[in-house]
């Protein structure tokens, strides 16, 4: 599953911030697990970050809790408050975005 991170803007959308620090940690995972750390390029987004979901055919099997991963995306710089998403659902196959304005 790709996950391309539309993140680091502030003035609601409007200026891209670089630089950025974006965390990634598995919140299906017990303890939430770090995923990944990448930064922001000069448009204010990551590359495209592969991140584990559920098998789509698990999805309809008795017992089968959800039909996607969640996960806790952390975006900080420095000067500016630090934005936590916590419980973003990613879905195979699904290319997610996440915005965040700083």
């Amino acid at each position: 599953m790709d996950n391309e991170q539309n993140i680091g803007s502030t003035a609601r959308g409007a200026i891209p911030l670089s630089g950025a620090s974006v965390t990634v940690f598995d919140n299906s995972a017990e303890g939430s697990p770090l995923v990944t750390v990448v930064s922001t390029d000069t448009s204010g987004k990551t590359t495209r970050i592969a991140l584990p979901t559920p098998d789509r055919s698990e999805r309809k099997s008795p017992g089968t809790k959800k039909p996607f991963a969640t996960y806790m995306v952390q975006v900080s710089h420095e000067g500016y408050y630090t934005v936590t998403n916590n419980g973003v659902p990613v879905f195979e196959g699904v290319t997610s975005i996440q915005p965040v304005e700083m």
